[in-house]
């Protein structure tokens, strides 16, 4: 008890409306004359990062802590590979901050929203000889891991040569 009461009184003292950890012991030695003793500080600022979905992926390094004015610190995103996720982008506010997984910086202010943003793998698609039988589309863009695309034929058959004829079957990857 008397270790907390100190503390407060401490704090009240020093108009503090919060203290870090009440019960706090703050020594000075050696005595060696009359002194005035005066407290230190030091600011801290509050870091906050975070996944966009937990299960896309996880965020590590400075993720909810108190970190010293000027501390030089990082938070790197960790896509879920093994299910076809990956990074995206950081964004604060909404706003892009960063594309590489590890985000550097200093810390000269709270930084509170912090978000690593995470999607399915995608992928571009071309459909080799395509048009030789009249199929439409023959490119597709930015589609998510374990999806399908439709191609349609005009012509089932391409005729080679007269007598001669192939016909189209399906798709499949080279």
């Amino acid at each position: 008890m008397k270790k907390t009461l100190r503390s407060l009184v401490l704090g009240a003292i020093l108009g503090a409306t919060s203290l870090a950890s009440a019960g706090t012991d703050f020594s000075y030695s050696p005595i060696t004359n009359n002194a005035s003793l005066v407290p230190t500080e030091q600011t801290e600022y509050l870091v906050q990062a975070a996944s966009s979905n937990a299960l896309m992926g996880t965020v590590s390094g400075a993720t909810n802590d108190w970190l010293v004015s000027g501390t030089a610190t990082n938070v790197v995103a960790n896509p879920n590979t093994a299910n076809h996720y990956r990074f995206v982008n950081w964004t604060t506010n909404g706003v892009e901050a960063g594309t590489n997984l590890t985000y550097a910086f200093n810390v000269n202010s709270p930084l509170t929203n912090l978000v690593a943003n995470f999607d399915i793998e995608r992928f571009n698609v071309d459909i080799q000889n395509g048009v030789k039988y009249g199929l439409n589309p023959t490119n597709f863009t930015n589609i998510a891991y374990g999806s399908s695309v439709t191609s349609t034929a005009a012509n089932l058959y391409y005729t080679n040569s007269p007598g001669v004829r192939t016909k189209i079957t399906g798709l499949q990857k080279q």
